[in-house]
């Protein structure tokens, strides 16, 4: 069940964005996003829509221009004449996509990050009559942690790791370790097929068992 989305994670396919080749979407990326408070991954899509032109083609560049790069490239240090050769280049680049379709590369680019941003479906834990509660802490630092922890990445490494390959790789140790339960395709058809027949029996007062 999950073998493809995993295959995907670790060799996705290739992407293209306002004439940028995209890397595969990494945890550095969405973190640079973030602190850029980037709208298009601070606000959901009917937010989003709502924004002026300006500020969804400004933010589409932005994102592309940083999804193109590694984290050390985009936080690179620039001396004043490397400084005037970017600058030259940003130029020639928004000149060559003034005429751009950015709608389609809005779109372009939510579908990279997605598929890029995958981890496993998982199942709320049983209550076995112990004290128990979830992870307060933001997901995006635990994979950080995990990466550099559990991988023995270092930082650097950790930033241009890509993040739904670190969500999958981090939910399995996790499930390994008692702490989560990815859902399993046993799991998944008996959930189908009890909705398929609540849609079909809405008034049935008879509890559908799947496994049987």
């Amino acid at each position: 069940m999950h073998e493809l989305p995993f295959a995907d994670a670790i060799r996705p396919a290739a992407v293209s964005v306002l004439k940028l080749p995209m890397l595969r979407y990494a945890v550095g990326h969405e973190i640079t996003l973030l602190y850029r408070r980037n709208p298009l991954v601070t606000l959901d899509d009917a937010d989003f829509s709502k924004l002026p032109p300006n500020e969804q083609r400004t933010a589409i560049i932005v994102a592309a221009d940083v999804c193109c790069q590694t984290w050390g490239e985009y936080h690179a240090e620039h001396t004043k004449d490397e400084r005037k050769a970017v600058d030259r280049k940003w130029k020639e680049w928004s000149e060559a996509i003034a005429t751009a379709d950015y709608a389609l590369a809005i779109a372009d680019w939510r579908k990279y990050r997605n598929a890029g941003s995958q981890s496993f479906p998982q199942e709320d834990m049983p209550n076995d009559g112990r004290e128990f509660r979830y992870f307060g802490q933001p997901e995006l630092a635990s994979v950080f942690n995990f990466l550099q922890i559990t991988c023995r990445l270092t930082e650097v490494e950790a930033l241009d790791y890509p993040l739904g390959l670190a969500r999958m790789r981090r939910q399995a140790y996790l499930e390994s370790e008692g702490a989560i339960r990815i859902t399993n395709h046993i799991d998944a058809e008996i959930a189908r097929r009890k909705e398929k027949y609540e849609a079909e029996h809405p008034e049935s007062q008879f509890e559908l068992n799947p496994k049987e």
